[in-house]
């Protein structure tokens, strides 16, 4: 799967190009989403749930330490039931369960839906998170051919994390800096990656509100029947936010680093993890994706918005559009061009939606996976 850094470019990536699809209804709802501004800090929600799959991989303190001393990351040891239910069972139905969750708890007056910042915090976060799923679905595969199935082997496994780490930091340094930021300050070591997903702002020693962990607790019971403590969702957030402030200063991206910046593109690292497996290319395909999803998460939103029924039809096109492919090995072939044809499948959006949402996918243009696959070059393919 992507690393902690590569899951929030990809959501940051997906919020701006959604932004730019030309369609003002889309561009106004990604703005909302990606609100950094004092007191709302929605961004940070999209951020943290971009790596909400991941999250409870750091629930043990003790554990999460020694890793990061060890090895910079925190590694995943046998089954973490909690991580392993978002991956691999009904990956696509929890999302769902927190959509429905947060507008049965809005307020309502005289029929009409109004939404507070604590809910456009829970919207914020379900997008993040399925944004995650539409990385995992795309660049895991990738990993897998050059690292082999994770749970095989603890070798696998040590591969996998060099290998994620390596395109975190290369994603970062030559796309994310290409196209968004330049200078010294922007460089990667530079950054507050924990602020990035650090929801409660300031030196606090609760960095998940009450609302947020009884949020996702319904989300778990509501989709697999039982849900981890409060308790164990705080050690979690608490624990990644550790981990993105040190892994900065000790581990393998100091390694990644010097190697990159020695040997540039006669790295090994770059040669195996970046430019055979055309990695870039299928960073632009899981960000294409993560857009599609985030336009099956508005369909849904506009919906509930205006107070119309949520019925089956309308769940089953949510579900139909987001892959219920497991993350940690997708079984499915073609997740995209599935969840392409779902989006724009004329008919099951009539019988589902009877808004101004049809409408609005007309003008939405995509970058094919044909497209993508065309280019001939890393460069080409992210000036394009």
């Amino acid at each position: 799967m992507p690393a902690n850094v590569t899951h929030m470019l990809i959501a940051h990536k997906a919020l701006q190009t959604l932004k730019a699809k030309g369609v003002e209804e889309f561009t106004q709802f990604a703005e909302v989403l990606d609100d950094a501004s004092e007191g709302r800090n929605y961004q940070a929600y999209v951020n943290l749930g971009s790596l909400g799959p991941d999250l409870y991989y750091y629930a043990k303190m003790t554990r999460s330490v020694k890793d990061i001393l060890k090895e910079g990351f925190v590694q995943a040891q046998g089954v973490t039931a909690w991580s392993y239910h978002l991956h691999s069972y009904k990956p696509n139905e929890f999302p769902l369960k927190l959509i429905q969750i947060l507008f049965s708890d809005v307020v309502r007056k005289g029929g009409q839906v109004e939404l507070d910042d604590n809910d456009k915090r829970k919207l914020a976060y379900v997008a993040g998170h399925l944004t995650h799923i539409a990385a995992d679905q795309i660049i895991h595969p990738v990993v897998n051919s050059v690292a082999g199935p994770y749970y095989r082997e603890g070798q696998n496994r040590r591969k996998h994390r060099e290998c994620e780490v390596f395109q975190d930091y290369f994603l970062y340094e030559e796309v994310y800096r290409l196209e968004e930021k330049s200078g010294a300050k922007y460089d990667f070591f530079k950054q507050d990656f924990r602020g990035w997903a650090d929801c409660v702002r300031g030196m606090t020693t609760t960095n998940a509100e009450e609302w947020f962990r009884y949020f996702l607790q319904r989300g778990f019971v509501e989709t697999y029947g039982a849900c981890p403590s409060e308790e164990d969702i705080e050690n979690s957030v608490d624990n990644l936010l550790l981990t993105l402030r040190v892994c900065q200063e000790i581990g393998p991206y100091k390694k990644a680093d010097e190697e990159y910046r020695r040997d540039k593109e006669n790295s090994k690292m770059y040669q195996e993890y970046i430019k055979n497996v055309d990695y870039i290319k299928y960073y632009r395909l899981a960000v294409e994706l993560a857009v599609i999803y985030l336009i099956a998460l508005y369909e849904v939103y506009i919906m509930l918005k205006q107070g119309e029924d949520f019925t089956d039809k309308h769940k089953g096109r949510f579900l139909k559009i987001v892959s219920d492919a497991d993350l940690s090995c997708p079984l499915q072939q073609k997740v995209f061009e599935k969840a392409y044809a779902a989006l724009g499948d004329n008919r099951n959006m009539t019988i589902a939606i009877k808004t101004q949402v049809s409408d609005l996918l007309t003008k939405t243009k995509f970058v094919t996976s044909a497209r993508i696959f065309k280019a001939k070059s890393d460069k080409d393919v992210v000036k394009a």
